[in-house]
């Protein structure tokens, strides 16, 4: 019924790790780009403000960078979840109706 090299339920078994994959890619991704968006922006305001932006104000904007960043990441995986709920369900919609398989 399944060409072999597929997964145990055909072809989409294998679209869905691709997509986990690629879920996690992003996150993980995402994650790098807040710490060097954080390190960048520590040096930038502590080396080029030295008298005009305390220590204080820094960390202050750099923990707005930070929870900028959980919510960025947060939105990111609700976004894809959702996306992988709709595929999930489409995919059993169209099974059960016999439109594939």
């Amino acid at each position: 019924m399944f060409r072999q090299g597929w997964g145990r339920r055909g072809p989409h078994s294998l679209l869905f790790y691709m997509a986990f994959l690629l879920v996690l890619a992003f996150l993980v991704g995402h994650w790098v780009f807040a710490r060097a968006v954080e390190v960048y922006t520590q040096s930038i305001l502590i080396i080029s403000f030295p008298g005009v932006v305390s220590t204080d104000l820094a960390q202050r904007i750099l923990q707005m960078l930070r929870w900028a960043g959980y919510l960025s990441v947060g939105a990111g995986i609700l976004v894809m979840g959702a996306g992988l709920a709709l595929y999930w369900g489409a995919l059993t919609y169209l099974q059960r109706s016999r439109r594939i398989f």
